[in-house]
């Protein structure tokens, strides 16, 4: 039987609302899947009051690259599928795409460490949105501010999930905030 856990398993969507009155789910992918992916062992994890959960998919059909229709095992009223409505859900890294891997990654480092070029503790991943394909990070610093960062792949050094750190190359400046030597502070 294979282990799960944690480590091994990305979010890549959440459950949107309840499709039918039979339990199927509507959900949404935070990034593009392409049209022939197929959910390997029909297994989704979901994150129920901080407990990853399997689930086993009856059915599923991608409407576009970013929804699709979920029947989940013992989900059968729209009741149901209201409780998990909301949910985060994960899939196992292996089974995904490199590309996709990629992608996701930036909706997984919540809570992660940032650190500056020369890998000191600049502050905390507080959250992640994405807005017109641009990712942004907020960011709370170690000095209790919070400042939010347009992410490029130009500025990311490395991504540790063992460690939960994430290595930007960018000086010092950028991270000062409310500092009157800043050349961004008002």
């Amino acid at each position: 039987m294979p282990v799960w856990k944690l480590d091994n398993l990305l979010n890549v969507g959440y459950i949107f609302k309840p499709h039918s009155y039979l339990g199927t789910v509507k959900v949404v992918f935070y990034t593009a899947f392409p049209k022939n992916f197929k959910i390997e062992n029909s297994i989704i994890y979901l994150n129920k009051d901080g407990y990853i959960v399997p689930f086993f998919l009856e059915q599923y059909k991608f409407n576009n690259s970013t929804n699709a229709l979920f029947k989940i095992l013992d989900i059968d009223n729209e009741g149901q599928a209201k409780e998990i409505s909301g949910l985060s859900f994960a899939l196992q890294e292996e089974t995904l795409p490199q590309n996709l891997v990629k992608d996701l990654i930036w909706y997984n480092i919540e809570g992660y460490r940032v650190l500056n070029s020369k890998s000191r503790s600049i502050g905390t991943v507080s959250g992640v949105d994405s807005e017109n394909n641009n990712i942004y990070l907020e960011i709370q610093l170690d000095k209790k501010d919070t400042i939010t960062l347009l992410v490029s792949y130009d500025v990311l050094e490395h991504i540790s999930k063992r460690k939960k750190t994430i290595k930007f190359t960018l000086s010092d400046e950028v991270y000062r905030v409310n500092d009157d030597s800043s050349p961004y502070s008002e």
